[in-house]
């Protein structure tokens, strides 16, 4: 969940870790863009970027 106006949209970040990894495959149903994935291996991406740099996943500082 995202709130305010982070310097970075975290989901945004763990997406483009995603495709990386090659964990998101890409199909279109209709004129519609999808998007499929196994679930737990994407969120598990962002469980371990909020353990190591919470502030981080959204471009801030930890002070």
């Amino acid at each position: 969940m995202e709130a305010g106006h982070p310097p970075v949209k975290a989901w945004y970040k763990i997406q483009d870790m995603a495709y990386e990894n090659g964990l998101i495959r890409e199909s279109f149903i209709g004129d519609c863009k999808a998007m499929f994935f196994d679930i737990w291996s994407v969120v598990s991406l962002y469980e371990n970027e909020l353990r190591q740099d919470p502030y981080g996943l959204w471009g801030m500082k930890n002070e």
